[in-house]
């Protein structure tokens, strides 16, 4: 009854969206510090039983530390989550609102 009650619990609180945008966070600094790039999020939302996903607030920062993309709110559904887990992402339906994309060339650049 106890190991029901904490899973119960568990995905009660996973369910949360102050907690899954924390959990995000958490993997966005980790990414972040092993590839050296600042990517940001300010909100994230899944619904545990549909697998929808909205995620707010989407900041990509480029080398010159100037923006390169701002997405308001992407919208998605994560059609296959065993995929997703083994690193294969497995999407719906990707709907974007308010994208401010920036793409430069700056001129000390050489391509490769």
């Amino acid at each position: 009854m106890a190991i029901l009650l904490a899973c119960v619990l568990g995905t009660l609180i996973l369910s949360l969206p102050p907690v899954q945008t924390r959990l995000a966070k958490m993997t966005m600094n980790r990414i972040n510090s092993d590839f050296g790039t600042n990517i940001a999020i300010d909100r994230l939302k899944v619904s545990l039983i549909s697998w929808d996903t909205s995620v707010r607030g989407i900041y990509i920062e480029d080398y010159k530390k100037d923006t390169l993309a701002y997405i308001h709110e992407l919208s998605t559904s994560i059609l296959s989550i065993q995929n997703v887990m083994k690193g294969k992402m497995d999407f719906g339906d990707v709907d974007i609102e308010g994208l401010d994309l920036k793409v430069k060339t700056y001129q000390d650049t050489t391509y490769t």
